[in-house]
């Protein structure tokens, strides 16, 4: 038996087995894609969903582009604008969700479908474009004429086959239905779906770091075209969820040095890179800028060597174009994903993930003192002044807490009843802790620490390695700042 001389690159130690969540059955057979998808439980109490909203936003944005228009000239605007993208952000979103009911599964394909239209009637255009300007031969031109003028056709029948746009002005649009679906279906809590949404982007960046690319062929297995299609589903992903990931403030230390100069560049600002912020998300996921782009960077690296490949190979052929990648092309991506993943970038990334997911915000809760479980953390008013101190646990308004994320990762620690911020007096251990009126400072943010027992630590920005303690377990003992060690219980919190 002979071996395959063709060069298989693995991007990890070992090839695993994912399950990407793809076996979901589908249902019904109709190939009207708005008969797929059915209304959801009945009798389901109606509320407000940022489930919902991360759907409808990216809808409404299509429908400029569709609604009240024919089929032809549907498809001239889908191809001029920017609807590609957002059918992909559509079908990021089935993607996601898929696992919950088959009818995402639908939802995905639908949009996939939508999506690759438009893209191969882009993808003829610009060729045909390209060919014209170079000075390509005339059978070459005709050709693309001919694949332009195909594709056309095939995506303007798909849009009045999948209700996209209907032939019957007065039929049902697919987005009509699909608005029903999303209203009535049992969507999961906020914070539930938080959960899973953080899992599927911690496997998507698994899958990126350890699927065995092939980099010889451009679009069969794990080739050229897939290595970018893995890398890109992660921040199509992450902007689909309409502002539950964000970046850091720019300002936040790159841990890649060789990364630490993209949030000043133009890439910055280009449509991978950038997470608009949303107001129905109100507890997002905050990532480091530099690693971010950095994603962004690699798939419009990797997308221009893909395009100058097709290019190249279907101004050159008249026939079928072929699937081969040149030998200097796959040297620079086999270089690419090399250093990509000696800086470990999808795994500094799938950390932060972690971090966030293993504390999320917290309202009016009280914390329970784990060395005395009857003594709660509290704050009043002594002769004019803002006091932090413990007391005799209770339902009073003293004992409720609101945990706010910051943007620099940290949380602000504040009173429910009287708006006051858990403030850091002095960088001395031992020291007590007051309450002052909220801003945005290192002497009132707090990073959480997660202990044991579902127990957690608060350490100070301004003096790392400090942390908030119970001093005595007495009513009116006033709060104060230690040297972090989770094995004092009296640092250690229960928020209930």
């Amino acid at each position: 038996m002979s071996l395959s001389t063709k060069p298989l690159i693995y991007s990890g130690l070992s090839v695993l087995a994912f399950s990407m969540i793809t076996s979901c059955r589908s249902v019904g057979s109709s190939s009207r894609v708005s008969a797929e998808i059915s209304a959801g439980s009945p009798g389901v109490e109606q509320q407000t969903y940022p489930q919902i909203a991360r759907f409808t936003y990216f809808m409404d944005k299509l429908d400029k582009d569709m609604k009240g228009l024919t089929p032809a000239a549907a498809a001239d605007r889908l191809v001029a604008g920017n609807a590609r993208e957002t059918a992909f952000n559509l079908q990021a979103l089935g993607r996601l969700y898929e696992a919950l009911d088959p009818q995402f599964t639908n939802i995905r394909k639908a949009y996939k479908k939508l999506e690759d239209g438009i893209g191969d009637f882009a993808k003829w255009v610009e060729l045909l474009d390209k060919a014209q300007r170079s000075g390509a031969p005339a059978e070459i031109i005709a050709q693309h004429k001919a694949s332009r003028d195909k594709a056309r056709i095939t995506l303007e029948q798909m849009l009045i086959s999948s209700n996209f746009v209907p032939s019957d002005v007065n039929a049902v649009t697919y987005h009509q239905t699909l608005n029903t679906f999303l209203a009535k279906y049992p969507w999961k809590p906020a914070a539930v779906d938080r959960a899973d949404m953080i899992k599927r982007l911690y496997d998507d960046l698994q899958v990126i770091k350890s699927a065995p690319y092939d980099f010889s062929h451009l679009e069969e297995g794990d080739g050229v075209h897939e290595f970018r299609r893995k890398m890109r589903w992660f921040p199509m992903e992450a902007r689909a969820l309409n502002g539950m990931v964000l970046l850091k403030p720019k300002t936040t230390p790159c841990p890649i040095p060789e990364y630490a100069n993209l949030v000043n560049e133009g890439i910055a600002q280009h449509k991978y890179s950038v997470l608009p912020a949303s107001a129905a998300e109100t507890n997002p996921v905050y990532l480091t800028p530099c690693l971010y782009i950095q994603i962004s960077k690699l798939v419009d690296v990797v997308g221009a060597i893909k395009g100058n490949i097709e290019e190249i190979d279907n101004n050159s052929n008249t026939g079928a174009a072929s699937d081969g990648v040149a030998a200097a092309d796959q040297l620079v991506l086999t270089e690419i994903l090399k250093s990509t993943l000696a800086n470990n970038l999808f795994g500094r990334l799938q950390e932060e993930l972690i971090a966030a997911q293993t504390f999320s915000d917290k309202q009016g809760v009280r914390m329970i003192n784990a060395q005395n479980p009857n003594f709660c953390f509290n704050t009043q008013l002594l002769n004019g002044v803002k006091t932090t101190d413990v007391f005799t646990c209770s339902s009073n308004a003293d004992q409720l807490w609101d945990l706010t994320r910051l943007e620099s990762g940290y949380y602000r620690i504040k009173n429910n009843g009287k708006a006051h911020c858990v403030n850091l007096k002095t960088s001395n251990a031992g020291d007590e802790t007051k309450g002052t009126s909220c801003i945005v400072h290192p002497d009132q943010s707090w990073k959480v620490l997660n202990a044991e027992a579902g127990l957690v630590q608060f350490e100070s920005q301004r003096s790392p390695g400090l942390c908030l303690s119970m001093n005595k377990a007495v009513d009116g003992s006033r709060t104060i700042v230690k040297t972090c060690d989770n094995s004092d219980k009296s640092q250690l919190w229960n928020l209930k």
